[in-house]
């Protein structure tokens, strides 16, 4: 099948799960607020924000929650392909939320006057251009929650909800972790039951702060999960389901340009809303 160069093609999101919203101040500017607990949101915007999704109730329920203290969903992966599963780069927008510029720690495609150009990536930290314009690290990753579908949800097994953040912990516990639980189920991920936590740190930057950030972790012991892994590996290849092939089409999709920009006042406005810090004396009933 032909594709338009330069366009990101990706399967449809069902929601999202954020651990962030969004407050709109008197001169019409939204203010980026955290929280350190789970909001799983649908795509549709009302009022300014996007509207809590039925999964949100579902979920809590499902796991003994208070909706308001969500800490941990239940999730699963649709894909063995790491890469599919999460994605990280550098990226920066401009005040009207549109991507100028996006690397991968070597190289780094910027619009410029007169289009896109290919420029070195030293890194949001080691970058003049990158710290004027607040460049940093954009991960995203789509994962099935893993609960009975309620009543009244559609069930498509090619649907997912995306979880996005731009916060540095983040990126590098979701990274490491993913490739660990791989590594360790040799590749074979789909199918496999996990969690997607909430966890607090806390750093000493002249204030102490307490910092929110997103984890994996395996809902079962590894050796119960190796054996799931196996056993679901072999069902889908006696079933004849191409698992590998799915991947590749998918990554083929995503990986179609190194610079996409269809979506990218949704993305500002989503990773500005992930802001994952707040100082120790600041928190209150407000976050809970």
């Amino acid at each position: 099948m032909s594709r338009i160069k330069g366009m990101v093609y990706s399967l449809p999101t069902e929601g999202r799960i954020v651990i962030g919203t969004a407050t709109e101040e008197f001169d019409g500017k939204r203010t980026p607020v955290a929280l350190n607990r789970f909001v799983i949101k649908t795509n549709e915007i009302v009022n300014g924000t996007y509207t809590v999704h039925e999964m949100h109730k579902a979920v809590a329920k499902a796991t003994g929650q208070d909706e308001q203290k969500m800490t941990f969903i239940p999730i699963r992966f649709i894909y063995n392909d790491v890469d599919v599963n999460l994605r990280l780069r550098y990226e920066a927008y401009n005040p009207l939320g549109q991507l100028i510029c996006a690397g991968d720690g070597e190289c780094a495609m910027r619009q410029g006057p007169e289009g896109l150009n290919k420029v070195g990536c030293p890194g949001a930290k080691n970058c003049e251009f990158g710290k004027q314009a607040k460049c940093a690290p954009r991960t995203r990753m789509n994962v099935k929650i893993d609960i009975p579908t309620p009543a009244g949800v559609v069930n498509d097994d090619y649907s997912t909800f995306s979880v996005k953040s731009s916060d540095w912990n983040s990126a590098m516990a979701l990274s490491c972790k993913l490739d660990a639980i791989s590594s360790e189920l040799k590749g074979n991920i789909v199918g496999v039951p996990m969690l997607l936590t909430l966890r607090e740190k806390s750093v000493l930057t002249g204030l102490q702060e307490t910092v929110y950030y997103l984890d994996l972790v395996l809902a079962q012991s590894i050796e119960a999960s190796m054996k799931l892994a196996k056993g679901y590996a072999d069902s889908l290849a006696s079933l004849g389901i191409n698992q590998a092939g799915f991947d590749a089409v998918v990554k083929k999709g995503l990986t179609n340009s190194a610079f996409d920009a269809a979506s990218e006042e949704d993305d500002f406005m989503e990773f500005s809303e992930a802001t994952q810090t707040m100082t120790s004396q600041k928190k209150s009933a407000d976050y809970l």
